[in-house]
């Protein structure tokens, strides 16, 4: 093998697909990324037990690539010496040449390193094939808003796996998404044009490297069976294995009867929350809210901190006189993601789980478990 191309392409390329790399993986090739130049482009392709990211670079395909190609062939590159190299070479293009077996020359005009390769025989096969699958598209920013407003809500346990991924309801013309680790679940949904008729459950890692990677406004394209996704578009191919495992029906946790909404401004309610998240008992901030004759406080405690205490203002409120715990963290993970500017808060009872609402997106719900607690 023997090219020449753009290094800003290129360290772009090597970014994008050494997010599918684990580190600390046994298998010594799959540490590495392999290069394959051909048929005037060159595929760079890498992959761990549960993602693969192939991305083709060609003159066709991206704009001042640059890309010549004097000898076709192919190398596989210890990940963090090819990322290394081509970053701190100098020069606008930068050439990689196979020189005695695996041993690589990567260059431009005032740089030269030598760099051992390893044997691309020993990359395992990748199948990319989606075979019983289902295609469609969807638009690339909308698919990041969905993850982005409930991907946090997962599971880190591996107690249960399917726990730790993001459940996608595609029912038709929308896709659902729902994350849950048994103490707070966030839902969203979007429309998108498509017949599939389907639930799967993603990895958490893949699906917030997908969203890093198509994150331009662009459609996407999607194909899904009931064992892989993949997300592609002309020139970078995303493939994830999915969870198994079925996952809880969460529809019926979520109340619709409330015995007291309150109406927020976010960041007021938001700051108040953060003030308090200092004073934790056991590693754990339990908020404890009072709303009493149109009065409204929230107040935390610890024996080994101190405590705090706030008079929190609020905009409407509409039911009964109620006290509730809850972990000031959960709804600081909410308010995060929630792009409006007025929140409602939605309680259904002292121990029963409250409803966080987005004013501007009516299916994005977030709901938090309270906690028992005695003054």
């Amino acid at each position: 093998m023997n090219i020449k191309i753009s290094k800003k392409i290129l360290q772009n390329a090597l970014s994008n697909v050494s997010r599918a790399i684990l580190p600390n993986s046994p298998v010594p090739a799959m540490q590495g990324i392999l290069l394959s130049a051909y048929d005037s482009k060159l595929v760079l392709l890498a992959s761990s037990s549960n993602i693969s990211i192939k991305i083709e670079l060609s003159n066709t395909l991206n704009e001042n690539c640059n890309l010549t190609i004097m000898q076709e062939g192919k190398i596989l590159m210890d990940a963090r010496y090819l990322n290394e190299v081509v970053r701190k070479s100098d020069g606008e293009t930068i050439s990689l040449e196979i020189i005695d077996g695996q041993l690589v020359k990567i260059f431009t005009d005032n740089t030269e390193y030598k760099i051992n390769g390893l044997n691309p025989n020993d990359y395992p096969a990748i199948d990319f094939e989606s075979k019983d699958s289902k295609a469609f598209k969807l638009n690339s920013l909308d698919f990041t808003k969905l993850v982005n407003s409930t991907v946090f809500a997962t599971s880190d346990s591996e107690v249960r796996p399917e726990l730790t991924g993001l459940h996608l309801i595609f029912n038709h013309n929308s896709l659902k998404a729902v994350a849950t680790d048994s103490f707070r679940l966030s839902q969203n949904e979007i429309a998108i044009e498509s017949d599939i008729n389907l639930e799967v459950n993603v990895p958490k890692k893949a699906l917030i490297e997908i969203t890093r990677i198509f994150a331009a406004d662009e459609m996407v394209n999607v194909r899904l069976s009931q064992s892989m996704i993949q997300f592609s578009n002309e020139n970078i191919l995303v493939q994830s294995r999915l969870i198994e495992g079925e996952y809880p029906k969460t529809d019926r946790l979520i109340p619709t009867n409330f015995v007291l909404t309150m109406d927020f401004d976010k960041r007021v309610l938001q700051n108040s929350i953060d003030r308090s998240l200092f004073i934790k008992s056991e590693g754990i901030n339990i908020v404890k809210l009072n709303y009493e004759n149109d009065n409204l406080s929230i107040k935390s405690d610890s024996n080994e901190v101190g405590s705090s205490y706030q008079d929190l203002p609020f905009l409407k409120a509409d039911g009964k006189d109620l006290k509730i715990a809850f972990s000031g963290n959960y709804v600081e993970d909410a308010l995060k993601v929630i792009n409006a500017s007025k929140v409602s808060l939605n309680f259904s009872g002292e121990l029963t789980a409250f409803v966080i609402k987005n004013e501007k997106e009516p299916n994005e719900i977030h709901l938090i478990l309270p906690y028992r607690v005695y003054d």
